[in-house]
């Protein structure tokens, strides 16, 4: 994974959100990661990572080897 924390951020929300018996601690702690996984530009990350990738591919073809 690209950005351990902003992957464990996410780990962590998604085990929050699945437990059944969710409290008003698991709400907070939701709501605190959920502020930084927006400060991190959690949402953004992934089309963020596809436009490098598409960029990459668009300079260099299908290998993403510079040498090639």
């Amino acid at each position: 994974m690209g950005n351990a924390r902003l992957y464990e951020i996410m780990k962590e929300k998604d085990a929050i959100y699945a437990k059944p018996d969710f409290t008003e601690e698991d709400g907070i702690k939701a709501a605190d990661l959920e502020g930084e996984f927006a400060n991190m530009n959690g949402w953004e990350a992934e089309s963020d990572a596809a436009a490098l990738l598409n960029g990459l591919l668009s300079r260099y073809g299908t290998s993403l080897y510079i040498d090639e």
